[in-house]
């Protein structure tokens, strides 16, 4: 009974997970990153798509255009969303350094 713990696995994955969430930004860091990689790759797709257009490649009539925006769609959203999670990452830090009270004065401390 003594070495049984009574969280059940889906509480402790839970706890951990809140845990991971609650005090880092390595998530929002991930994040970023990830809207970097996406954005490198939709940038190299988008110039592959433009040198095939540019050497004669033959695609059905509006393939090329929409396949290039949804591509830069694609690709800003995920650059911008990292570069929000920067900023709420930030905010985060600052916030949970400030102090929690405000001392308005001292009572009965030598100066």
């Amino acid at each position: 009974l003594h070495d049984k713990s009574k969280f059940s696995k889906r509480k402790l994955f839970e706890l951990a997970f809140d845990g991971v969430l609650a005090h880092s930004i390595v998530p929002l860091r991930i994040a970023t990153y990830t809207g970097l990689a996406v954005t490198v790759a939709m940038v190299i797709a988008i110039i592959g798509y433009l040198t095939a257009f540019a050497l004669g490649q033959e695609w059905p009539r509006g393939f090329a255009t929409t396949t290039l925006l949804l591509l830069l769609g694609i690709a800003l959203n995920a650059l911008f969303l990292g570069i929000i999670g920067e900023y709420v990452g930030r905010i985060y830090q600052q916030v949970r350094s400030e102090p929690r009270v405000l001392i308005e004065r001292k009572l009965n401390l030598p100066e």
